[in-house]
């Protein structure tokens, strides 16, 4: 319920309006940044279903982890407008393999072809060109009690969606069986370094409390990682299927 109230001096009356009732229906939605689209082979160089790297501060530094699969070196370049206009950035005449920093041509810069692993971390400066990389990785799995934290992890794969708000949407994608109380992380290559835990994203999972996700009951799980975000997100979810 809500009315209005209206005063014109202390030495007039306040006139009040009627009280009205409303309806008001909540959306959850996710905090705008302004971005820089990749676009590239990964993707068939469309604008539409391009990564991005964000500036959080808006300060024109961009940063987000990206994931090529195996598309790399076939060529991608930084755009800020999808009819290329304006706001692009490619490579100079040479590059290094795996180079970083490296600055990068605005206008007319050829296609970026010098890293071949799967999955980056990218900051972009849109002010200077200087382009930094890092976490290189060729792929991504689930480790946990399930596997006794050992080697075999349930390897994650690269799938797209198109969410409620009608945003192409890129994530990685595991699914696999779990005991009653199995704790688990996300990593790299089956290596310690760089590995995801709980407080690093958020989204809808069970946060054991000791650095690692969990579930508590036993079933057959799909967990979907959200990476080209500001915030990753992580989303687990339990079919019907019941396992031991």
């Amino acid at each position: 319920y809500f009315g209005i109230s209206s005063s014109i001096s202390a030495a007039a009356d306040t006139l009040y309006s009627n009280i009205v009732s409303t309806t008001i229906t909540p959306y959850e939605g996710e905090p705008e940044y302004p971005a820089i689209t990749l676009r590239g082979s990964y993707n068939g160089w469309d604008f539409t279903k391009s990564q991005k790297v964000y500036s959080v501060n808006s300060d024109n530094i961009y940063a987000a982890m990206v994931y090529f699969d195996g598309k790399a070196a076939d060529g991608w370049k930084f755009c800020g407008t999808e009819d290329w206009s304006t706001d692009n950035w490619g490579a100079p005449e040479s590059m290094t393999p795996e180079q970083s920093p490296v600055t990068l041509v605005s206008g007319n810069g050829g296609d970026i072809k010098a890293y071949s692993k799967n999955s980056y971390y990218l900051e972009f400066n849109n002010t200077t060109g200087e382009l930094k990389v890092s976490k290189p990785h060729n792929s991504w799995g689930i480790v946990g009690d399930h596997n006794s934290w050992g080697s075999g992890d349930t390897m994650m794969t690269l799938e797209t969606e198109t969410d409620e708000n009608n945003k192409f949407q890129y994530y990685l994608k595991a699914t696999l069986d779990m005991s009653a109380g199995n704790k688990w992380k996300i990593r790299p290559e089956e290596k310690w370094e760089d590995d995801i835990a709980p407080g690093a994203v958020e989204g809808e999972f069970e946060d054991a409390g000791d650095g690692n996700f969990k579930v508590s009951e036993a079933g057959n799980y799909t967990i979907k990682w959200y990476f080209n975000k500001v915030t990753p997100k992580i989303i687990v979810v339990k079919t019907d299927k019941t396992v031991f």
